[in-house]
């Protein structure tokens, strides 16, 4: 595996956690999504969320030619109280750890959140959250499949095969896998209605029921 292909594999590791706790993850960020504050500089990826946003750079090993760099970013940042640096050095990440399975209380509180903010009307908020949750149910019944999958397909594959969701649910959700892309990758003129979240909500908590 290549440098640019561990570092890829370690920013889909860490997405999971940061949706969990209602950040939009946008990896390698540029244009227009590549924030005013971070003008000269490219991190691997940004999290944004409602109180703070973290420019989040991953190095395989310490001692990176690069360490001048992100000095210069993290001073850069101070200027900016809404913003931090994170820096992840994949030597010293366990790999078991980014993928553990979430208690079934965090992934209902996750999805109640979610349902009270589509009520209040944030529903690209509420659309994130809920796809975070459907990974996790994901991994929670199939720890270890679950843990390959790289796409969100597959996580509704998952779900659909272990008899969480309909084939009717599957295919609806599967319709709006465009939409939940653009908004993870930062599309941020891409309109979330009501009913998409709705909808979404109703798959997720059907997900959530092992009857």
């Amino acid at each position: 595996m290549t440098v640019i292909e561990t570092e890829r594999r370690l920013l889909e590791l860490l997405r999971p956690q940061y949706e969990a706790q209602g950040y939009l993850f946008i990896e390698y960020p540029h244009g227009e999504t590549l924030p005013a504050a971070l003008e000269g500089f490219r991190p691997d990826a940004i999290a944004i969320g409602p109180q703070k946003k973290i420019a989040i750079e991953v190095k395989l090993r310490r001692g990176s030619t690069s360490e001048a760099q992100l000095e210069a970013l993290s001073q850069r940042l101070r200027q900016h109280p809404d913003w931090e640096l994170r820096v992840i050095y994949g030597d010293e990440l366990d790999i078991d750890e980014l993928s553990t399975v979430a208690p079934r209380p965090e992934i209902e509180k996750q999805i109640d959140e979610a349902e009270a903010l589509c009520r209040s009307g944030h529903y690209r908020a509420a659309l994130i959250l809920l796809w975070a949750a459907l990974e996790a149910i994901a991994r929670t019944i199939a720890p270890t499949e679950a843990r390959r999958s790289k796409q969100p397909r597959e996580v509704l594959e998952v779900l659909e095969r272990m008899g969480r969701l309909s084939f009717e649910e599957a295919s609806q959700l599967r319709s709006l896998l465009p939409l939940r892309n653009a908004v993870v990758h930062g599309d941020l003129g891409k309109e979330v209605i009501k009913d998409d979240v709705v909808a979404l909500v109703k798959a997720t908590r059907a997900a959530m029921s092992d009857d």
